[in-house]
């Protein structure tokens, strides 16, 4: 018995793919790294950058194929969770101006 079935694969779509979330996961590291020296800013920009990636990555994907929406459903998981670090870093810079303004007047 053979098997007569054909595979296709998309070689192109497979590296944009990888492409798409290998820049993803860099964004993820930068977004963190600032996070954690309190640099706001550029933390919003890492976040920006890979929502971008994101909704690339949802454009590229095959949404009927399970291991692509796992894909998906996972990186929408770490951009959750990248926002949540974003917004603790705001807001512990805020709490540090608040901090040093007290200081300032009470000084």
């Amino acid at each position: 018995m053979t098997n007569t079935k054909q595979v296709v694969t998309d070689t192109g779509n497979a590296s944009t793919m990888r492409g798409i979330l290998q820049s993803i996961a860099i964004a993820r590291i930068r977004c963190r790294e600032f996070a954690r020296l309190r640099k706001s800013d550029e933390a919003q920009q890492a976040l920006a950058r890979a929502r971008e990636l994101y909704a690339e990555l949802l454009s590229t994907a095959d949404l009927e194929n399970p291991v692509h929406r796992s894909i998906v459903r996972n990186r929408r998981v770490d951009l959750g969770m990248m926002v949540a670090e974003v917004e603790s870093c705001r807001l512990k810079c805020e709490v540090d101006k608040v901090r040093r303004a007290r200081r300032k007047t009470g000084a």
